[in-house]
């Protein structure tokens, strides 16, 4: 049995077919059963010859070049600060639109596939890395919002150019579409354009040096009523060049209202003591009416002026996490942990040996002398505790023994013993070292109706489901 050769159609012939079937679409108004039963012959002769994937309709390729190109969401805990990986052969979708007139036409008809744009000099490197390719995401995303993440490290723009002389019209122009941007050592004519940015929701200024005195004021001023900012980003390199002069005409003598800010991060400038003039008065003057996550690093916030912000905000915050704590004071964080508290989760991380036990105490109740009914308790909306080892110092896994853990199991067992509760438990490079007797307790609480969940290094215990 004999088969005929068939050599593979050339673009010409597939182009010629879509071409014939575009000029039909153009006449169906004024001949339509004609033009329909010609666009039926005209794909019966297009399809056995198409590639399989030039099959595919537009809306499956649009949303299959959404995924490959556009980042993931942040992490829920963090700000955007990095953009996600994407493979470098597809960082510009010019490559994607290269590869035949079907997905050209694709990629130009898809306004989300251009809002994102990350630049930096390596690019000059490449073929489609010229800094004018900027234009063509600011015009194809449309009215859509942009994320804009430029790098001018080494590279020093000309003189009054924000970014490049071939884009910084249409830069200018658009503006009000921003709403990430992530601008790492920028030139100073970024600072004057700060109040253009109107729909702005992410700001992230990575400087090596941070501008003079007389441009400060107008960053700070730009960045009222951000929903999430990384305040430290401001002034964290090199905060010494701060004083509090800036600070008090910035407040204006009312006072900073962040009236958005939902998240902040705060790290104690413990190696910069001739900095606290500045912070004291920043702490002071500073309130977020809605703020929800707070992010506390390295030290204790001990201070007065760190124990008044503390105080201020804690009736709003529902998501507290420790990082690098050696030890956590009572009396700081008292109002955190009290009766009225809407504290729903608590996160340790590369904490000291003394913070589990600080925070478990401050999470039990005292003087309770019938366990069986229901009495007031710290945090009572509390519903989950994260820790984390310090895997770094430690290398891998560390055990946590019975008597580091004990206060833990009480203050589970006193929140959670008239059962119908929920508390999600997580252990991270850390592995507690369960005895039987407490591998009953926590049981006993399961079977009361508790909703128990431990879970060690991403994976549920099984022992507690038996």
């Amino acid at each position: 049995m004999s088969t005929r050769h068939r050599t593979h159609p050339t673009r010409q012939e597939i182009g010629s077919l879509n071409d014939e079937t575009s000029h039909l679409d153009s006449r169906i108004t004024d001949e339509p059963h004609l033009v329909s039963w010609q666009k039926t012959t005209l794909a019966k002769r297009l399809n056995p010859i198409q590639p399989p994937i030039g099959r595919l309709p537009r809306e499956v390729l649009s949303e299959i070049f959404k995924a490959l190109v556009l980042p993931s969401a942040a992490r829920p805990h963090t700000h955007i600060r990095v953009f996600a990986f994407v493979p470098e052969e597809f960082k510009y979708i010019f490559v994607l639109g290269a590869v035949s007139s079907l997905w050209r036409e694709v990629v130009f008809s898809t306004p989300s596939l251009w809002t994102y744009f990350r630049w930096s000099p390596e690019d000059l490197e490449t073929e489609t890395g010229s800094p004018s390719i900027l234009r063509y995401y600011l015009k194809n995303s449309g009215t859509l919002s942009i994320h804009l993440e430029l790098h001018f490290f080494g590279v020093t723009p000309e003189d009054g150019s924000l970014f490049h002389p071939s884009v910084d019209e249409e830069l200018l122009e658009n503006m009000s579409k921003i709403k990430t941007l992530l601008l790492h050592q920028p030139p100073a004519i970024w600072d004057g354009c700060l109040s253009k940015l109107t729909t702005l929701v992410n700001l992230v200024l990575d400087r090596e040096d941070l501008p003079s005195l007389s441009h400060q004021g107008d960053i700070l001023d730009c960045c009222r009523d951000l929903v999430e900012l990384s305040l430290t980003n401001l002034w964290e390199s090199d905060i010494e060049e701060l004083d509090s002069t800036l600070v008090q005409s910035w407040c204006g003598g009312s006072g900073l209202v962040f009236k958005q800010l939902e998240m902040f991060e705060w790290e104690s400038p413990r190696d910069f003591e001739f900095a606290w003039d500045w912070v004291d008065l920043f702490l002071n003057e500073v309130h977020m009416p809605a703020l929800r996550t707070l992010i506390l690093s390295k030290e204790d916030m001990g201070r007065a002026s760190e124990r008044y912000f503390l105080d201020r905000h804690a009736p709003t915050i529902s998501t507290l996490r420790l990082e690098l704590f050696d030890n956590i004071s009572k009396a700081t964080y008292a109002k955190f942990f009290a009766l009225d508290s809407p504290l729903e989760c608590v996160t340790l991380l590369n904490y000291g040996k003394e913070v589990l036990t600080s925070v478990a105490a401050m999470l039990t109740a005292d003087n309770i002398t019938n366990p069986s009914r229901r009495h007031p308790l710290p945090a009572p909306r509390l519903k989950s505790l994260a820790l984390t080892g310090r895997s770094m110092e430690l290398l891998g896994q560390t055990k946590l023994k019975p008597s580091q853990y004990e206060s833990l199991i009480s203050m589970l067992e006193q929140r959670l013993a008239v059962g119908g509760g929920t508390f999600h438990l997580e252990f991270s490079y850390l592995v507690p070292d369960w005895t039987d007797g407490v591998q009953e307790r926590l049981i006993s609480l399961v079977k009361r109706g508790v909703k128990l969940d431990i879970v060690e290094d991403g994976y549920r215990v099984g022992w507690l489901e038996s």
